[in-house]
């Protein structure tokens, strides 16, 4: 996450995506104060757009969920 690395601290982990076929990580963070998504290809190790993101699936077996 060297992009996110420098201001690591200012977002928080909401949930973590798969792609379909290969099970590749995706990670949805929200900045803390201003609310605005992203989504980290952990594997591309770059940001994602939302039309990108929604090819992911969520992880629904709840081991990757922290919502609090």
């Amino acid at each position: 996450m060297s992009k996110l690395a420098m201001v690591e601290s200012d977002w928080e982990h909401l949930y973590t995506q798969f792609k379909h076929a290969t099970e590749d990580r995706v990670l949805c963070l929200m900045h803390k104060q201003t609310k605005k998504f992203v989504y980290y290809d952990m594997k591309l190790n770059r940001l994602l757009t939302k039309q990108e993101a929604l090819l992911y699936r969520p992880d629904v077996t709840g081991l990757h969920c922290v919502y609090r």
